[in-house]
């Protein structure tokens, strides 16, 4: 059986014969009277491509700080998109006992940090993205790419308060770098200040759907120690599962007490200010119980 090569060969079309331009190397992969299958191959364009990484990038680098935190480049992020988006691939396994279960998901996340991982019990369902090449093993068609390139723009413009053609235009007509840069490049605006009655009264505003004490098993979920190994994201995503989908006001309590546990997972803070962080928190939280108790 012959090896074929890991990138298109290039022929030109001659008198109705296709005639190799290394002729040597195509000699070597296709032995003469074997049968062989031609599939066309559309080369990407390289401009497109480029413009593609570079909106990433930009939504990367304008991503509120609880998002930032978990995304340490914007490759990180192209994947997480892709996962979100439904451009993965899951894996379930089933271990012997949920110490196992979690002791797995540990290993699991340390050989691919890009990876979502959720524990239910002692099964373990590892998410990781698929490849955006055209080539090579589990590759993409061109129909694949196109979708999942728009998904993922789609996806990431919306973290960020735009639509992907916004993004897009925006990265157009940008003259700054547009290279996976680091944390220290970011351009994060500061958040506005709010004031916390008129947060607690929007809240209450809010229809609900979240299990009753949502609040409480997603901090216990995202700081308790046997969880540790896991990343925040995965945390987040295994918090979700328990407690439903949120509503908007909801997320962003949410996004605050992740961005404590992985400030506080980082090093960033003390013990007493991540405590602090976290009852902050459940200030607004509580405030907001109340408005809607009274209503």
């Amino acid at each position: 059986m012959s090896t074929f090569a890991p990138r298109p060969i290039e022929v030109t079309r001659r008198d109705g014969v296709l005639v190799p331009k290394q002729r040597w190397l195509f000699d070597k992969l296709f032995p003469a009277d074997g049968d062989y299958i031609i599939e066309p191959f559309e080369p990407r364009s390289t401009k497109s491509q480029n413009h593609y990484h570079a909106a990433v990038n930009e939504a990367w680098k304008n991503l509120p700080e609880d998002l930032a935190n978990q995304h340490p480049d914007a490759e990180h992020l192209r994947k997480w998109a892709l996962i979100k988006t439904g451009w993965c691939i899951k894996q379930n396994v089933v271990c012997e006992s949920v110490d196992q279960a979690i002791a797995f998901a540990a290993v699991a996340g340390k050989l691919n940090e890009s990876a979502v991982i959720v524990v239910q019990g002692k099964v373990v369902t590892i998410a990781t993205a698929r490849t955006q090449k055209t080539t090579g093993p589990g590759c993409m068609n061109r129909e694949e790419f196109q979708k999942s390139k728009q998904d993922v723009l789609e996806y990431v413009a919306s973290l960020i308060g735009v639509d992907a053609s916004a993004l897009s235009s925006h990265v157009s007509n940008s003259s700054g770098d547009s290279t996976n840069g680091s944390q220290a490049n970011r351009t994060d605006a500061p958040a506005a200040k709010s004031d916390p009655q008129s947060e607690a009264a929007a809240g209450a505003l809010l229809p609900s759907t979240l299990k009753p004490g949502w609040f409480d098993t997603y901090v216990i979920t995202l700081t308790q120690a046997s969880n540790r190994a896991m990343s925040v994201m995965s945390r987040d995503e295994l918090a979700r599962r328990n407690t439903g989908e949120p509503n908007e006001w909801e997320r962003q309590l949410q996004r605050e007490i992740a961005t404590a546990v992985n400030k506080r997972d980082q090093g960033k803070v003390s013990a007493d200010e991540f405590h602090q962080m976290i009852s902050a928190v459940r200030a607004k939280f509580n405030a907001a119980e109340g408005a809607t108790n009274a209503a």
